[in-house]
């Protein structure tokens, strides 16, 4: 019954879009998570201390630049899921 209604709602084109943007935002915190966790590791050690500041700087503008450069995108997923 329920491999049922999962292979009737894989056939629904709504569904299987948001299914890809799920997994899309999902993806990209995982990312975010991932290089924050890294820099405040090399934050704690004096020695590549520069490394993380490095690390969160470049990380910043990159967020900045790909915002700036996806509003379109952003503002389309963001409304498909209302």
């Amino acid at each position: 019954m329920v491999i049922k209604k999962i292979f009737i709602f894989r056939k629904d084109l709504r569904y299987t879009g948001l299914f890809t943007k799920y997994h899309l935002l999902k993806n990209i915190a995982k990312l975010f998570i991932f290089i924050l966790a890294i820099a405040l590791l090399l934050l704690s050690f004096d020695s590549v201390r520069e490394i993380g500041k490095g690390m969160l700087v470049s990380a910043g503008v990159a967020s900045a630049l790909l915002a700036l450069s996806a509003q379109k995108l952003v503002s389309n997923l963001i409304s498909d899921f209302n």
